[in-house]
């Protein structure tokens, strides 16, 4: 979400949000303070300088360095800093001690980095990619349970047949027996994986049902659940999510575009093309968002309609696919 905001402010695609446009997509976003750092250097000589800020007026709620050789417990102090300055900012009560994030994470900052190398992967659907560097985290650190969560995930949506739904059983059961070693959000992501991967399908949807219950602005769960619903036909359950999503973040293209492919295979071509050109007023560089349009005048065979959306999805993407003159 927060990249495909930077993306419609400034035109910018992936990577590290530039720090002078931090507080302005902060701002965006709908966030009332936002929590930026910087790590400088490694080993004995790492440093990392956190700041919180109000975003409506700019101004500094805390910052401090923090100093150290183990990341991990960097991590740990700064969290322990800046806890208690939400809470007081927030008007909640203060937290109780947090788990150390090594507990929940991996004490290898060289696992971590491929964990991380993996979701962008995964992310951008690499899955081959995402795979292996996932894999090199779980043997650098065979305990790391976050990783064993997303092996299993990229397995069971890899093409292949047996083999990968194997493996995707054998890192869920593994992450399984590490979940303690989970947060209670991931914790749950890992129950919805595990019943899936074991065709428990009806117990994983109540799963994320319940998910959505306690996070519904959590725009991971919302997309993740829609897919799921999409895969096994729950198509008014689907429509329904997407649209409570639609309400929370009419900015977010992928809510809008669900609802609307709801109307278009049922035959309300004009629903559809409402939703779309309505989105598309307010986000015309959304790319995306014309490819949905110039797939509902297709199906619906205009295709003079079609062509018009198709030359602004080339103009604005480049994919030869769309220029069809």
């Amino acid at each position: 979400y927060i990249y495909d905001l930077r993306r419609r402010l400034f035109g910018s695609g992936r990577g590290a949000v530039e720090d002078d446009q931090v507080l302005q997509v902060a701002r965006e976003s709908g966030a009332t303070m936002l929590l930026s750092g910087q790590i400088i250097g490694a080993g004995s000589e790492a440093q990392t300088t956190w700041q919180l800020v109000d975003t409506g007026s700019g101004r500094s709620l805390g910052a401090r360095r923090v100093q150290g050789a183990d990341l991990a417990e960097m991590a740990d102090r700064i969290i322990a800093d800046v806890l208690p300055v939400l809470a007081r900012e927030c008007g909640a009560e203060e937290p109780a001690s947090a788990r150390p994030v090594s507990e929940l994470t991996t004490t290898s900052p060289e696992a971590y980095r491929h964990y991380t190398a993996g979701l962008l992967a995964h992310e951008s659907w690499q899955l081959k990619e995402a795979a292996e560097e996932f894999e090199q985290a779980v043997q650098l650190d065979p305990e790391f349970a976050l990783a064993y969560c997303q092996l299993s995930n990229v397995y069971y949506f890899m093409t292949g047949g047996y083999s990968q739904l194997r493996l995707a059983r054998e890192y869920a059961d593994k992450a399984w027996e590490l979940r303690n070693r989970l947060g209670q959000k991931d914790r749950l992501g890992l129950e919805v994986m595990w019943h899936q991967v074991h065709n428990r399908i009806q117990d994983a949807l109540a799963v994320n049902r319940e998910r959505l219950e306690r996070w519904p602005r959590d725009i991971a769960i919302r997309k993740e659940f829609i897919r799921q619903l999409e895969w096994y036909w729950y198509d008014d359950e689907e429509a329904e999510v997407a649209r409570q999503g639609m309400a929370l973040y009419p900015d977010e293209w992928k809510f809008m575009d669900e609802f609307a492919t709801y109307f278009s295979s049922r035959g309300k071509v004009e629903q559809a093309v409402g939703l779309y050109k309505s989105f598309l007023e307010k986000h015309p560089s959304v790319w995306e968002a014309w490819e949905g349009l110039y797939w509902v005048y297709r199906d619906a065979f205009l295709p003079d309609a079609a062509q018009m959306v198709a030359d602004t999805v080339f103009a604005l993407n480049g994919n030869p696919t769309y220029h069809l003159k």
